[in-house]
């Protein structure tokens, strides 16, 4: 086995990974509240301790050890910058803690991204058409005219007639799965939790981005020169390997 062309490899897988992880994130650097995903890697044992003693080995290759492999990608869930739009129907979220939302499938979901709108049958939607949920874990339907949303995601019509109260629930990371569409899935055991009243809404504005479009930017260069480097090692040591098999083959 060409310990060398083993490792170069790995080291490219992971890399390529990288890079699909950091091209999102960029993609996203727009996305009201986008939360960035990083990817990890994780030291790759050597051949001898991956397929067990029926590989044998070497003491100086032991030493290099077994390059690197793609670990399990985490998310930061830090709140992003604020950022003031005038429309009622713009939500933020100061503080930790998701709105609830009903997908069409029925499902309940996770969003921070606030940027909700009303549907032609009064009810408050997200852009996708997602069901904004109440406290109570009812679709709310808003009242003809202006509104007016209170700190704690209490809603209220013209004349001062309460519509009803946002759901925002609390949840910490090891209990939310990504679900496409800023959606997030609660892998929880229970319920999510009502988050507590240091967590406030604020109307009329939105919450952007996490994403740093300059630093994303020069994490996506240097990953893809960590890909250059990799692939001309592996030519290199497929050039090694043809001159090997052909001349000094020959030459025995």
């Amino acid at each position: 086995m060409n310990y060398g062309l083993w490792m170069s490899a790995a080291g490219l897988g992971s890399q390529m990974y990288r890079q699909d992880v950091l091209a999102n994130n960029l993609a996203n650097s727009q996305t009201t509240a986008f939360k960035p995903d990083f990817a990890q890697t994780v030291e790759r044992p050597t051949a001898r301790e991956e397929f067990g003693q029926l590989v044998s080995s070497q003491d100086l290759l032991e030493q290099l050890g077994g390059g690197v492999l793609s670990g399990q990608s985490w998310t930061d869930y830090s709140q992003g910058a604020l950022e003031q739009t005038g429309n009622d129907l713009d939500l933020a979220l100061d503080g930790p803690g998701f709105f609830m939302v009903r997908d069409a499938e029925g499902q309940d979901k996770l969003t921070r991204a606030g940027v909700f709108q009303r549907s032609r049958d009064g009810h408050l939607v997200d852009g996708d058409g997602n069901k904004v949920l109440a406290s109570r874990g009812r679709p709310i339907k808003l009242p003809e005219g202006g509104i007016v949303i209170g700190k704690d995601g209490t809603i209220q019509g013209d004349q001062g007639r309460s519509v009803g109260q946002l759901a925002v629930v609390q949840a910490n990371a090891a209990e939310l799965r990504k679900a496409g569409d800023n959606l997030y899935d609660f892998i929880g055991k229970d319920k999510p939790k009502v988050a507590d009243s240091s967590t406030q809404v604020k109307q009329g504005w939105t919450e952007a981005s996490g994403i740093d479009p300059v630093i994303e930017m020069s994490r996506l260069i240097d990953s893809s020169r960590a890909i250059q480097a990799n692939s001309r090692l592996i030519g290199i040591h497929d050039e090694v390997m043809n001159l090997t098999i052909n001349r000094l083959g020959a030459i025995a």
